[in-house]
């Protein structure tokens, strides 16, 4: 098995990894058997040898080596039935245990059982603890229980099982998504495998990024059962896409070499207050460092001056100060005249939540027709008055963490990360913006619906100032792309987050999780910019040929073997 067979590779990857819900996976294998022709235990035997394909990539040499499959009732337990199979063939010693009795199987899952009893000579037997306590302990566990169609907490036997899993310190390989996940949400209610690895099946499931389900994913595989295209065939509209660097490398603005100053964008950022000084700067240095030709910082006089000076290439404009020591509302024409000058306008680092910082910014964003990216403090102000955003002429991008979100949407913090994408597309389309919801796997949502979650999950971007930078680099992109008359501001975000993750990805790799500053990401912009350009996708034409794909942090996907 190693050095894989071809796979069933269709253009749907070339648009990056589509997450589907339960619901449109059940409705993509029905076409699939009963549109085109497939049957059920073709998909069935294509899924359970990804996922054998990934065991042996798990394993190394796999010959003499215990393994346990724990199977569910259904088409999940069908797949472990043929992962079994595959891995006796090669010289592992199998073992399976069943959640139910044998009698109980139906369908493919029945007939991939009485092959696996006919071909090996396995007798799989029902749970108990004590019977797994007798075989040889194994060196990689097989989760098959549950798939996509639970809809409540795991019970009975399969919850028992489940918690044997979790207690037994040992590699977990789950199929199609860890048993006890839900499909469609984040949300734990009752006990779910914690696995190391998962090999889901067709497409992607929503669960591989919200929390706190994600987490239990691991290493997330995806292995291809051949969805035929007709299948597929105008049901992707509207599903979230992992990103890749092939969607997002003709987005980003061309440098021509004879291009100046003038010609790469400006950039204007309005923030900064008493004791917060520090943030307009980080983002106003992350707007030049991918690529914007000039940034000018406004804000309040005798506040922002000394942060500022500690970076000669910004400019800076002092604005009158409210009695709080923000921007004062007196600074409205001042800020009009350099809206004048600015091909983009970042508005909130560090602006503090002053009422009259806040009204000003309001009202700038609402009588607005340049693009603005509206950031941390600007963000609060718009509690209680999100009717006003529609107002705005031109395109604005929002980027909130989950708790701004929760805050300015009234909800529940919880809700808001359990169900990301559904209340991420509910506030840009009624807010008619581009959203950008951090955190890890980042979404990013115009007001149509069209959505791209980032593959990045880092701890190294957990640091203060971190959504400061990020927040300049969409404004740097962007008004490279306004200056040039391409692009929007989805494209613009999508690669900033892209870009943001990257520098965060290098970054860990120089210095380690622990001890980076947000400022330190800077030094890794260009560097990330120029990598999107010079990839080549790892080769693709070589990935279009396995049957497995990975996702790294590094949101590329690459071939099971080399």
């Amino acid at each position: 098995m190693k050095g894989g067979k071809p796979g069933f590779y269709r253009a749907l990857w070339e648009t990056g990894f589509p997450l589907a819900s339960a619901e449109q996976m059940r409705g993509f294998d029905k076409k699939a058997i009963e549109e085109c022709g497939i049957p059920g235990i073709v998909l069935m035997e294509r899924a359970g040898g990804c996922a054998a394909e990934l065991a042996v990539r798990i394993l190394g040499e796999v010959k003499g080596k215990p393994v346990s499959v724990l199977a569910g009732k259904g088409n999940n337990g069908g797949d472990g039935f043929v992962v079994a199979r595959l891995l006796w063939e090669l010289g592992c010693e199998v073992s399976v245990f069943l959640a139910a009795s044998m009698d109980s199987e139906e369908g493919e899952a029945a007939q991939e059982l009485d092959i696996l009893k006919r071909t090996t000579g396995i007798d799989a037997t029902e749970w108990e603890a004590e019977k797994a306590a007798m075989v040889a302990r194994p060196e990689l566990i097989v989760d098959a229980l549950l798939g996509t169609g639970i809809t409540g907490p795991a019970r009975g036997r399969i919850s028992h099982m489940i918690e044997w899993i979790n207690g037994q310190g040992l590699p977990v390989l789950s199929l199609d998504l860890p048993s006890g996940a839900h499909s469609d949400s984040g949300e734990i209610t009752g006990p779910v495998v914690r696995a190391n690895y998962t090999i889901t099946f067709g497409m992607g499931k929503r669960c591989f990024v919200l929390e706190p389900c994600a987490d239990r994913c691991g290493e997330v595989w995806v292995g291809d059962i051949g969805l035929p295209k007709r299948a597929l065939q105008g049901e992707l509209q509207g599903l979230p896409q992992m990103m890749t660097p092939s969607t997002l490398r003709s987005w980003l603005p061309n440098r021509p070499p004879r291009g100046h100053k003038g010609t790469m964008g400006r950039v204007l950022v309005l923030g900064g207050s008493r004791g917060m000084s520090g943030a307009s700067v980080l983002t106003g240095e992350a707007a030049l460092r991918s690529g914007a030709g000039m940034a000018m910082i406004g804000g309040p006089e005798g506040v922002v001056a000394q942060a500022v000076s500690r970076i000669p290439e910004l400019m800076w404009n002092p604005l009158p100060e409210s009695s709080e020591g923000s921007i004062g509302i007196n600074a409205l024409d001042e800020i009009r005249k350099q809206l004048q000058w600015a091909d983009v306008a970042v508005v909130g680092p560090g602006a503090s939540r002053c009422e009259e910082t806040a009204q000003l910014l309001r009202l700038l964003v609402a009588e607005g027709e340049k693009p603005f990216v509206v950031d941390a403090d600007a963000l609060s102000a718009w509690e209680g008055y999100t009717e006003l955003l529609p107002q705005h002429k031109g395109s604005i991008v929002l980027t909130p963490h989950p708790g701004e979100l929760a805050r300015i949407m009234g909800m529940e913090l919880k809700s808001v990360q359990m169900n990301r994408i559904e209340v991420a597309k509910k506030a840009a389309s009624d807010w008619h913006c581009t959203l950008v919801l951090k955190g890890a796997n980042t979404l990013i949502v115009d007001p149509k619906g069209r959505s791209l979650v980032s593959p990045f999950v880092n701890a190294v971007l957990a640091t203060a100032g971190s959504g400061d930078v990020l927040a300049g680099i969409i404004g740097g992109v962007a008004a490279r792309q306004t200056h040039a008359g391409t692009g929007s501001l989805f494209e613009a975000a999508s690669l900033a987050v892209w870009v943001h993750g990257m520098c965060g990805t290098l970054l860990r790799g120089k210095q380690g999780s622990c001890g980076a500053c947000a400022g330190d990401l800077l030094d890794y912009c260009g560097q990330a910019m120029d990598d999107l350009l010079r990839k080549n996708e790892l080769g693709a034409n070589a990935i279009a040929l396995r049957r497995l794909r990975r996702l790294t942090d590094a949101g590329e996907w690459i071939p099971a073997y080399e």
